[in-house]
């Protein structure tokens, strides 16, 4: 007997939970026949034509098929020049957009804002489809680098609405008698929407420019039986909505009562500190997300701020000055006496030395200050270090006129609106703690950042957010449209989030001046009903 025909014969009472009366067989399968449709990919204007920078602009769905699934928004950036390098912000496809908005009728459906964008596709997307959706998105280093010139790009950016989620919950466009079915956009300032170096910001015409934008739209044709039934008769969908509200941060201890009242999958929160969400100058900034690279160039600014002999007169050649005589090799000057106080305590954490140095006709031995010009010896600067703002480095009474000029040669204006974390890497959870209650009671006790910004996402999401987006999951399975579990916070008087600030992980007692105030936001993913009743659509609640 063959090993493979033994494997048949050895059977027991404890296979007859897996093959005893069996139910199926793995070696047939039946297939269902399905009615017939087509689905094109279909190309829509906006209405007036025109899209710009700061505008609210509306595209009218007209009733090109029967079913409207997957939307697209698509932008294409103007190539141009300016005399101020800049490149376009973190995830400019996300970050260009301030809202988008499905309406019917004179109804709101459904919004999504950038943030949500932004964090949903991170924790629902796969992973090996990031650096497509990276390109599609223009989260590019040839757009981010700062430069003087800036070539055209198109933008695709999918527009994660009910529509597209699956293919039972394409809306039927043909049931509408006299509604228009519409998506609004909201852009973001063309200013908001890019980093610049230096202290002078772009003119207005250096600013980038949409030369078009239109929508691409998945339209589905059904067989007239099909498509009739849908046009004749009634129909209720369930639908997924985000609801989001924002509130001050200005205590460690925060409790936000929360103002949603559907039923929720799930929700996210995360606090964003002001230096981040608005416009701050940083001295080193890696717009290539090589943030090791720029923390050795901080490093490298840190140790020349610092040392005696350095001047500022010609800003586009600071220069060290030894003095005159013989310099040995290796030769450090000294620190400066009675500078800037924070640099005094970074500098401690780094040693180096210049590079080259030369006489000049006065027989004084310079050296060009700049990070190229510098080897590190050590280097114990840490992402919190480079994450203080040069305002905060400029309102050290101490500082020097010569320290704060050599500060606006190195200046990085910066916003980074995706960035949930401590630091200016995006690192660190300043959330620290979490609970929630209802009607007072607690519905999860207090936790760490780690159980919510980690270990959620691990068993409930495809992937893992960045640090300091919070989630916690009343669903099962909460990336699925069928239900798995949800709480009804409309039928609840009381809901309140309390969270906890501070950093690495720790409650902070200065950590209110280190935040500088800031904002929360919370978001929750619910269900509504979508009606369609004798041609009108509108939500149940």
């Amino acid at each position: 007997m063959s090993g493979a025909l033994l494997q048949l014969a050895a059977l027991s009472s404890q296979d007859v939970y897996l093959t005893g009366n069996p139910e199926i067989t793995l070696f047939k399968k039946k297939y269902m026949r399905y009615t017939n449709f087509s689905v094109e990919t279909v190309q829509v204007a906006f209405d007036g034509g025109s899209v710009s920078f700061s505008d609210t602009t509306t595209a009218t769905l007209e009733k090109t098929g029967d079913l409207i699934s997957r939307i697209v928004l698509v932008i294409n950036l103007q190539q141009l020049t300016s005399t101020v390098k800049w490149g376009y912000v973190d995830k400019i496809g996300h970050a260009i957009i301030d809202y988008v908005r499905i309406s019917i009728g004179q109804s709101e459906i459904d919004i999504r804002y950038n943030d949500w964008i932004d964090i949903y596709q991170r924790i629902t997307k796969d992973n090996s489809q990031e650096n497509n959706y990276n390109t599609m998105i223009g989260n590019v280093s040839s757009l981010k680098k700062l430069s003087y010139s800036h070539d055209a790009y198109n933008l695709f950016i999918p527009l994660e609405f009910w529509t597209g989620k699956i293919s039972s919950s394409a809306f039927p466009i043909c049931s509408l008698l006299n509604q228009n079915f519409q998506v609004s956009v909201k852009f973001r300032d063309a200013i908001d929407c890019i980093n610049y170096f230096g202290t002078t910001a772009p003119s207005n015409n250096e600013l980038p420019f949409i030369t078009s934008g239109y929508l691409l739209v998945d339209y589905i044709y059904l067989e007239i039986e099909e498509r009739n039934l849908f046009i004749t008769n009634n129909h209720e969908y369930l639908i997924e909505v985000v609801d989001r509200m924002t509130d001050t941060l200005s205590a460690i201890n925060t409790k936000i009562n929360l103002t949603f009242n559907k039923p929720t999958k799930y929700m996210i929160w995360y606090a964003q500190l002001t230096k981040y969400a608005e416009r701050s100058k940083f001295m080193s900034w890696a717009t290539d997300d090589d943030w090791e690279k720029s923390r050795i160039e901080f490093a490298k600014l840190v140790w020349l701020i610092t040392r005696q002999g350095l001047d500022t007169t010609d800003p586009n050649n600071p220069i060290i000055n030894f003095g005159a005589g013989y310099v040995n090799i290796g030769t450090q000057p000294p620190i400066v006496v009675g500078g800037n106080t924070l640099f005094e305590a970074l500098a401690a954490k780094v040693s180096a030395v210049i590079l080259f140095a030369s006489t000049d006709i006065s027989g004084d031995v310079i050296a060009n200050a700049a990070p190229d010009n510098v080897a590190l010896i050590t280097n114990t600067i840490t992402f919190e270090d480079m994450s203080t703002t040069i305002d905060t480095f400029k309102a050290d009474a101490l500082s020097t006129a010569t320290q704060d000029a050599f500060m606006d040669i190195y200046t990085n204006n910066i916003i980074d609106i995706f960035n949930y974390g401590n630091f200016i890497n995006r690192s660190d959870n300043p959330i620290i703690n979490s609970s929630f209650q209802l009607n007072g009671k607690n519905r999860f006790q207090e936790r760490d950042g780690f159980f919510y910004n980690y270990l959620q996402s691990y068993y409930y999401f495809k992937n893992s957010p960045k640090d300091g987006v919070n989630i916690y999951t009343f669903s099962l399975y909460p990336e699925e449209l069928q239900p798995s579990g949800t709480i009804n916070l409309g039928n609840v008087n009381s809901k309140d989030l309390l969270v906890t600030l501070g950093k690495y992980n720790a409650k902070n007692d200065n950590y209110l001046s280190y935040f500088n105030t800031g904002n929360i936001r919370i978001f929750a993913l619910g269900y509504n009903n979508l009606k369609i009743f004798r041609g009108v659509a509108g939500l149940a609640y």
